[in-house]
């Protein structure tokens, strides 16, 4: 009757966790979600508010993060079964508002998924 009991707990522990997305108090991801290829600029007004939960976002999983920033503008592979998730934080080149550089960011994942690095790069 114990094990059933336990059985039961855990099972209603997994249900109530697995159905949740991540979120970062302080960060609207939708509002970033939403301006796909930063063509809107919507992401450049929130450069503050990324660089604040950067830390944050470090130890998260692939989807973890997608469920933040949603999926990646682009991805990179990298050495050793790395990978970088790239999102544009100024209009793409293939947005009507692109000027002549970009700022993007790059989130550097570990060979099991976790993101290790979040840097930001002019291009």
């Amino acid at each position: 009757m114990k094990n059933w009991w336990m059985l039961f707990l855990l099972m209603v522990f997994f249900l109530g966790t697995c159905g949740r997305k991540k979120q970062i108090e302080g960060f609207d991801s939708d509002k970033w979600i939403a301006d796909k290829m930063a063509c809107q600029e919507q992401r450049s007004e929130m450069r503050k508010d990324l660089l604040r939960i950067k830390y944050k976002l470090r130890g998260l999983n692939t989807d973890e993060i997608e469920d933040v920033l949603g999926k990646p503008d682009a991805q990179e592979l990298y050495r050793r079964n790395q990978k970088y998730y790239i999102y544009y934080l100024e209009p793409a080149p293939e947005c009507d508002t692109y000027q002549d550089q970009t700022t993007k960011v790059y989130i550097r994942f570990t060979a099991v998924g976790i993101a290790h690095e979040i840097t930001f790069r002019e291009e």
